[in-house]
């Protein structure tokens, strides 16, 4: 049996042979691009069937252009801002422009707008070099009452006021022999986004049921519900500033909430100006609320149901640049009629690129929770730790992470060969 699984593998070694030694070296004159997506996945095979004239290189120091595309989300779609840096013989020719994709573009449009993008903006580079005399310029004469709009300047009436509206309902089924779990949610969103305010209401639900059948023949049953009501005005003041008035009602079967209503105000400032979110944003904010609570169990303080006023203080740091990115948050909050009571949290991510093929990427959350006062006053089953079906009594939570990436080979592999790639055909089980 050795030596069968010995002479397969060598067999295996022989036929990749010619594949691992016989691909052209030559290194290629073309012009090359990373594209370096922040908040979304790159559509890399896209990219590189489209791209004809440029070579799409897998590492941003072999790049003669670095392309940084930052996703930013809207009210009713999707902000790309697409960000050309020149380098090598480039690092003085560098622009940005964007795409604004709607919510009701399919990931096929949206890739295609992005390509068309990619495009224009590659113009520049390609002007003094051989490539230009392959180069053309269309007008999209289909689209010539746009054109004239754009022409005389005159914008599009919007009907609905620039309001936006979102809705969902879904369910999914699982069936075992001796566990099975459905689930049943829906949700109604709509918002409104100008330069000077943001507007925004939506309603959401979910429940879930669970059952189990156990070793002595007893089934165990797990019921959840979760919902919630949210409205909020946040008003600009100016490059730096916002206030915002919000209200949320909530139930939470898992934190013991048969209903809670809360009213609460804040107030933020942003270092940088918010033109510049995409890119960079250092904000601190203060709020103040106040929140009843009506609870399904007698609380751990002997309460059914309470009122209590509470402010705190948040700060979040985030820069996406070509190195990577950096994401800090800060959060606090404390009772004003209790202030014993209170929570903080400190959470981040970092993706920095060390040098070429190499990165590195860490993430953490630390939590103080000296604020649960919804907790029931009665024990938590082995069935609940199990299930997680109930918020459990803690002071701290936590959760840390690290992770190095290498990459090396050829830089210049722009083929696309998508055989047999999604078959799984090399394991055992799903």
């Amino acid at each position: 049996m050795g030596s069968m699984r010995h002479t397969l593998v060598l067999a295996l070694l022989v036929m990749s042979s010619p594949l691992i030694f016989s691909e052209d070296q030559t290194a290629s004159k073309r012009l090359s691009v990373y594209p370096d997506c922040k908040r979304f996945e790159c559509p890399w095979d896209y990219l590189r069937n489209n791209l004809n004239l440029v070579d799409i290189v897998r590492d941003p120091g072999d790049a003669d252009i670095h392309l940084l595309v930052i996703l930013e989300k809207t009210s009713n779609g999707e902000m790309y801002s697409l960000q050309f840096i020149g380098q090598t013989i480039f690092k003085d020719l560098s622009f940005k422009t964007s795409y604004f994709s709607p919510e009701d573009n399919t990931g096929d449009m949206t890739r295609k707008e992005i390509l068309r993008k990619v495009r224009l903006g590659l113009v520049p580079f390609l002007l003094d070099r051989p490539e230009s005399d392959y180069l053309s310029i269309n007008i999209d004469t289909e689209n010539q009452e746009q054109l004239d709009h754009i022409a005389r300047g005159s914008e599009k009436t919007d009907p609905w006021n620039y309001w936006v509206f979102k809705t969902e309902i879904g369910m999914s089924v699982e069936d075992e022999d001796r566990r099975d779990k459905n689930e049943h949610w829906g949700s109604l969103n709509a918002n409104r986004t100008t330069e000077s305010y943001r507007l925004g209401m939506g309603y959401w639900r979910e429940k879930k049921s669970q059952s189990f059948i156990l070793e002595d023949g007893s089934t165990l049953k797990d019921d959840r519900i979760r919902q919630s009501i949210t409205g909020y005005a946040i008003k600009s003041l100016g490059d730096h500033w916002g206030v915002g008035l919000g209200a949320s009602q909530r139930k939470s079967t898992y934190r013991n909430l048969d209903n809670s209503f809360r009213i609460a105000s804040a107030i933020e400032y942003n270092v940088y100006p918010y033109q510049l979110t995409a890119e960079k944003a250092l904000t601190f904010g203060y709020f103040l609320g106040h929140t009843s609570f009506d609870y399904e169990l007698t609380t751990i303080l002997g309460l059914d149901k309470e009122k209590r006023p509470d402010h705190g203080l948040f700060a979040e740091y985030d820069v996406q640049q070509p190195w990577g990115f950096i994401s800090v948050r800060l959060r606090t909050s404390q009772f004003l009629n209790d202030t014993e009571y209170y929570s903080l949290s400190l959470g981040g991510d970092l993706d920095y690129r060390i040098t070429k093929g190499l990165s590195i990427n860490l993430w953490g959350n630390y939590s103080l929770t000296n604020n649960q006062i919804y907790l029931a006053a009665t024990e938590a089953s082995n069935e609940d730790l199990l299930l997680k079906t109930k918020a459990l009594d803690t002071n701290t939570r936590s959760n840390f992470g690290l992770s190095l990436k290498y990459s090396f080979g050829s830089i210049y592999n722009n083929v696309v060969n998508n055989r047999l790639r999604g078959s799984g055909f090399t394991r055992v089980y799903d």
